[in-house]
């Protein structure tokens, strides 16, 4: 039991580490001056992303049904998910800045479609996919109680931290935060693509925000 638990998490680091290797074309295409040559990496880094997150997809969707009990007030909800994102967006000014947040702060001064990219569109995608459908279809398939809901929620949002900070210091709180948020979406709506779409929501307020 405990060599198949360990299986299950190292396909979660597998899939992250490849996640990762996703993003060095669209940095290296950063540093190139000469816009035929970006063009043209940026082209190939959408090739290779794409195939990841369709690869990611198909093994996430493959024999699994999330099994949780769906909400009947999906708008309502929904809109109270979307305030409670801002709020945390929010609050997060007034955490310290963590390096992930100095780093894609870099990203959007340097080059502003990359950037976006990859922190707006693709990487809520696969963040989505590996901490809350990942986390969910290898370790918590069946959430019909409040005792898994809580330890769901726990562990994706702790893994969504670390993932972020590396260290245990309060830049940790809003991403813990953040993901609380996502996770318990994901259980309300049972459906992944609520869960992109307010990690996508959230990214592009901070984008915007950023570059206003």
């Amino acid at each position: 039991m405990k060599k198949h638990s360990v299986s299950k998490g190292l396909t979660i680091i597998f899939y992250l580490f490849v996640y990762q290797l996703c993003t060095i074309p669209f940095i290296v295409g950063m540093a190139i001056s000469n816009h035929i040559g970006y063009l043209i990496i940026t082209a190939i880094s959408l090739v290779i992303f794409g195939f990841f997150l369709y690869s990611l997809w198909k093994y996430f969707k493959k024999d699994f049904s999330f099994k949780v009990n769906v909400t009947k007030k999906i708008p309502l909800e929904l809109a109270i998910f979307i305030v409670a994102i801002i709020v945390i967006g929010y609050a997060s000014e007034f955490f310290p800045e963590s390096g992930n947040q100095k780093m894609v702060l870099d990203q959007l001064h340097n080059n502003t479609i990359n950037a976006v990219l990859t922190s707006v569109f693709l990487g809520p995608i696969a963040e989505e996919l590996i901490f809350r459908g990942l986390i969910a279809k290898l370790f918590f398939p069946k959430i019909t109680d409040y005792k898994t809901a809580f330890w769901y929620i726990l562990v994706s949002s702790l893994a969504f931290g670390f993932a972020h900070v590396t260290s245990l210091s309060l830049t940790i709180i809003p991403y813990i935060l953040m993901g609380v948020v996502l996770s318990l979406a994901y259980v309300r709506f049972g459906n992944i693509r609520y869960s992109i779409f307010l990690h996508f929501l959230n990214n592009l307020i901070a984008t915007i925000l950023v570059i206003l």
